[in-house]
């Protein structure tokens, strides 16, 4: 059996992915993480009237308690995650990681950006 040259160019090298292999599990470790902490945070802004949740699945999951938000938002990052790592040798992995990894980082730091104007601040002044 020949092997599909199409397949083929679209598989990243081997020698790639074992060098990477481990950046990647640290980042989709970190997207995971980085999730949960925009989840606990979201859930805090919401419970305490300070926003809203403007993804209407999450928000869904939040009018049904927030036992559901959480288990909703952590189950289905989760799923992204092991499908990336499932998938990890595909030439769509890596930038797919690499930017929901950015993408959380930025949520985190909106969130951290957040906590210090509503409570930092108030103090500092």
């Amino acid at each position: 059996m020949t092997p599909n040259p199409q397949t083929q160019s679209m598989r990243v090298p081997e020698w790639v992915c074992m060098s990477c292999e481990r950046d990647m599990r640290r980042m989709l470790t970190l997207v995971f993480v980085f999730n949960a902490a925009d989840a606990f945070l979201t859930w805090f802004w919401i419970a305490s009237n300070r926003a809203t949740e403007a993804n209407p699945l999450m928000a869904h999951l939040l009018a049904q308690g927030p036992g559901w938000f959480l288990l909703g938002k952590m189950s289905l990052v989760l799923l992204g995650v092991l499908l990336l790592w499932r998938y990890r040798r595909s030439s769509l992995a890596v930038p797919s990681a690499v930017s929901a990894f950015w993408v959380y980082v930025l949520i985190v730091v909106y969130h951290i950006h957040g906590l210090h104007v509503e409570f930092l601040n108030p103090w500092l002044a």
